[in-house]
């Protein structure tokens, strides 16, 4: 990537991250400390391009045993299950990657043999409050 092109994802990155509501919306960072406490720990944390996916902001890292999460914010639960269906389409190709909706949030699980990390990551998204 050439300095110029990172100078704008930067930007870009910049952008989405001033641009989060404010108030009451659920927030990606309250995801991850709900995995955290259920076992599932993001090793460094990293913001995403949301606009990939249609998504307001996202972030998300790897566990220890290679389980990749990002989680997304939306502006509300209808555009969460657009970028669902985005994401899906745009990264057909992935296997063993799940996406699931709750409110305004996303969670991505994409990864092999970490099914008992998965469920966990998983009851602790479903029982967040949207």
């Amino acid at each position: 990537m050439t300095q110029t092109s990172q100078a704008g994802l930067a930007a870009r990155l910049g952008a989405e991250h001033a641009a989060r509501p404010t108030g009451g919306a659920a927030r990606a960072e309250g995801v991850l400390t709900a995995l955290e406490a259920a076992g599932v720990k993001i090793a460094q944390p990293q913001q995403y391009l949301g606009t990939s996916v249609k998504a307001t902001y996202c972030i998300g890292g790897r566990t220890g045993s290679g389980l990749a999460v990002a989680v997304c914010e939306y502006p509300d639960a209808v555009a969460a299950r657009a970028g669902r269906s985005v994401s899906l389409k745009k990264f057909a190709g992935a296997t063993n990657r799940e996406v699931h909706v709750r409110g305004a949030l996303t969670l991505t699980l994409t990864g092999s043999g970490a099914a008992e990390e998965k469920a966990r990551a998983l009851a602790a998204f479903e029982q967040k409050r949207p």
